[in-house]
This record gives C-alpha cells, sequence and structure tokens, in this order.
C-alpha cells in the first residue's frame, strides 16, 4: 500500500466527522471537532512530499473548502465560545459536499495505485543531494544489495544507508577506491538512471530494486534548478512536477495529441537534460571511481540528452538503454556506437544484443513508456491517457528484467546466480502476459 493512499485514507477518516457533525447532535457535543479539519488540510499538504498524482488536487481542494467553512468554530473554539449551531444554509452546504466527499472515495479506492516491488534479497536505499553545476541541484537516490556493499567496501558515500524497505539502518566502513584496473571486474557495475517524466522518487523503483538485488548498483538522478525555467513557479519541482502531471492529461484532450502549454517547457527541459547527464555522470565516476564500469538507462526525452552524450563521448558507457514509445521510434537518431532494437516487452532480445553497446526497447503507449511506473503509481492519469493500467507491476517487471539480462550478457556478475535467475523470471513473466 502506497504512502500516498495511506495518506488519503488519513484525510478522509479525518473529514468524516467534520461533514457528519451537523446531522448528528451526537457529534455536536464534541466541540473540538472542527480541529479535525487542520489536521485533514496539513496531511493533504503532505503528501505532495510522495509525489504528485492526478488526484491531488481534487483532494485538495476539497480538504481546503471544508477547512475554510471551519474557521469561525475554530475560531470560537479558541475564545471558549459554542460550536454547535448548524442553519438551514449550512446543513444544505455540507449535504452538497457528501456526495462529493463518496466520490472522493470511490475515485481513491478505485484508482489505488499498485504497491511497489520487494526485492527478494536485501536491498539498501540512501539519497544524496548535491548542488553541482550552476543553478541545477540533484537528488542522487543509490540502490545496492547488501551482498554487493559487503564485497565491495568502495562505496565511499554510502555511510549511512537505509532498508529499501524502511526497516533498518546500518554503516559500511570507509575505504579506499580501488585502482587496480584488474580488480575492477570484481566490482559492482553503476548503472544510472534518467527519468522523462516526474513518477515517484526515483521514476523506475522496480528497475532500481531488480537491479540491486542482481548485484548492481543502481543511481537514479533527479533534479531541481533555479532560473532556468521559462516561468518563475516552474523553479519548484513540486509546482513543476503538478504542471507536468497535468499538462499531460491535457495533451490527452487536444486535437493534435499535444499541449501549447507545454511546448516551451518541454523542450528547456529535453535542453537541459543534456547538463543533467554529464553532471550526474561525473558525480558518479568521481565518488565510485573511474575503473568501474558504468551503464546508463534513459527514458522519454533524456534519450536524446544520453544519445548526445554518447555522441560527444563514446567511452563514457560501457553500454546504453533507451526506453521510449513506439510513436517516438521515428524521431530517434541512435548513436554512432549503434544500438539494438527490441519491439515489445513480451518478445526475447533479438541474438545481437549481447555485441551491442545500446539497446533500445519500444512498445505501445498501452505500456506508458515515457512515464516511468506512471500507470502502476498514477492509475487515474494512465486512464486520462489511455496507456492501460498496469496491475501487478507486470509491465515494469519485464522491462526491468529485459534491461537486466540486456546488462548481464555484456557485464556477467560473478557475485550471484544473477543472469539464469533474471531469464527464468522473464519467461515466466512473458509466459503469464500472454495468458
Amino acid at each position: 500500500m502506497s504512502d500516498f493512499f495511506i495518506g488519503e485514507i488519513l484525510v478522509f477518516i479525518l473529514l468524516l466527522p467534520v461533514l457528519l457533525r451537523p446531522f448528528f447532535r451526537r457529534l455536536q457535543r464534541y466541540a473540538n471537532i472542527p480541529l479535525l479539519a487542520v489536521i485533514a488540510i496539513l496531511v493533504c499538504l503532505s503528501l505532495v512530499l510522495t509525489g504528485i498524482r492526478l488526484l491531488f488536487l481534487p483532494l485538495t481542494v476539497f480538504t481546503a473548502i471544508v477547512f475554510l467553512s471551519q474557521i469561525s468554530r475554530i475560531v470560537s473554539i479558541a475564545r471558549g465560545l459554542p460550536s454547535d449551531y448548524f442553519g438551514t444554509g449550512i446543513k444544505i452546504f455540507y449535504a452538497f459536499l457528501l456526495p462529493l466527499f463518496l466520490v472522493l472515495i470511490a475515485g481513491s479506492v478505485f484508482f489505488i495505485p499498485v504497491p511497489g516491488y520487494i526485492p527478494e534479497k536485501e536491498v539498501y536505499f540512501d539519497t544524496i543531494r548535491k548542488k553541482i553545476s550552476t543553478g541545477f541541484k540533484y537528488d542522487f537516490s543509490i540502490f545496492s544489495c547488501s551482498d554487493n556493499l559487503a564485497k565491495n567496501g568502495s562505496d565511499k558515500f554510502l555511510e549511512n544507508i537505509y532498508e529499501f524497505a524502511g526497516i533498518k539502518n546500518k554503516k559500511t566502513a570507509e575505504t579506499d577506491i580501488l585502482d587496480d584496473s584488474e580488480e575492477s571486474i570484481n566490482l559492482t557495475p553503476v548503472v544510472l538512471f534518467f527519468p522523462g517524466f516526474p513518477a515517484g522518487r526515483s521514476g523506475r523503483d522496480t528497475l532500481a530494486g531488480i537491479l540491486a538485488e542482481q548485484g548492481f548498483t543502481c543511481v537514479a538522478v533527479q533534479w531541481n534548478g533555479q532560473n532556468i525555467y521559462p516561468k518563475s513557479y516552474q523553479n519548484n519541482k513540486y509546482l513543476r512536477n503538478l504542471y507536468e502531471v497535468y499538462t499531460a492529461a491535457f495533451r490527452r484532450f487536444s486535437a493534435k495529441n499535444e499541449s501549447p502549454l507545454d511546448a516551451g517547457f518541454v523542450g528547456t527541459q529535453k535542453t537541459l537534460m543534456y547538463s543533467v547527464v554529464k553532471d550526474a555522470s561525473s558525480f558518479v565516476q568521481k565518488q565510485f571511481g573511474t575503473n568501474r564500469h558504468l551503464y546508463a538507462v534513459a527514458e522519454g526525452y533524456a534519450c536524446s540528452a544520453l544519445v548526445e552524450a554518447v555522441n560527444e563521448n563514446p567511452g563514457l558507457f560501457t553500454g546504453t538503454v533507451y526506453i521510449l514509445p513506439e510513436t517516438d521510434l521515428e524521431n530517434f537518431v541512435e548513436p554512432v556506437t549503434g544500438c539494438a532494437y527490441l519491439a515489445g516487452i513480451k518478445t526475447p532480445l533479438p541474438p545481437a544484443a549481447a555485441s551491442m553497446p545500446g539497446l533500445v526497447i519500444s512498445d505501445s503507449k498501452e505500456t506508458g513508456f515515457g512515464f516511468g511506473e506512471m500507470p502502476a503509481e498514477d492509475p487515474a492519469l494512465a486512464a486520462v491517457l489511455q496507456t492501460g493500467r498496469d496491475r501487478d507491476r507486470k509491465t515494469a517487471l519485464l522491462t526491468a528484467r529485459h534491461i537486466v539480462s540486456w546488462l548481464e550478457m555484456r557485464h556477467p556478475l560473478s557475485m550471484n546466480s544473477g543472469t539464469k535467475n533474471t531469464v527464468e523470471q522473464e519467461a515466466k513473466l512473458e509466459h503469464t502476459g500472454t495468458d
């Protein structure tokens, strides 16, 4: 169960006595019930920290309306005056709010986010916040397996590592980064992930979790900027994410399948993504050392920036993966190093994929490619965009295991039997998806 849905349930529980109080004399005896609306609006506003969802705005607006209707009663409570009188107009107003309240509950239950992927091994998570370029601030979310950390003490900056499931807190010893190129084979490869849409903490937590449990270290990049966007309010990452979610929804109803509201914004994002790729690559090389194999996975508009970085420095990455909806393939220009193509996540990897330094994964818009794991994390937005709902995260799992299989073809890991397990799980999922 996601944090957002738990927060929604809490808001509904807090609002229910407030909405029912005008109609039940027993509830009118409890003078402090209006204070529940204060707690509800605070909880609702805090939900933005878990990521913007399409239903966030209606719920927040409704909660704000209830809160504003209770201000006079809250003032009466503060003055020690009674707050249990409800006139006919107030009762009519609340009789109008109750059906809307039930609609919001039904929508939240029907569009409940899919629970997150639970790794089969202990996976540890930490976030490093850093300012690298002028105007750019980064959140580097690091996912790594405990076996991985025990084998490689060179993860110098992972001094406070939090378990992926949020249960434990462990520390690793600080050691020097290995310089011997022969020993670099035993160091875990690092996989950078560049999301193309604000879809939760790191865009593809399922991919990050599977990469970590298979022996890789995954670094998911989230970035923020000041004074680099067309409009000032877009400098705030929460307002920017809200803007992207709703322009994506409005684009669905545009005749050209494109919203004029976000044309300049998306163009700016694509331009800035090149700086993000360069900054993130430099950060990882500095922290992990240059003797590790570095891979990169990009999605949506981040793909063109990654291609540009590869063309400028072909030796920067050992391999790159590009996740695109099939409608974007026409405009995709592969890097000079070349790519293998996987058309559809239910098809096996092409035989030549292991020999190619790039892999392009594309599928129909029903997969939601370009939007991270949005079809699982925001089913309401998925319904509006008609991308299909990713029940049980099957699409996210298949995509992640295709990527891991390709990475292990190019870089076999001796620390576990990840390749065998991944291929077996991938085949099982493919069989399930065709049933």
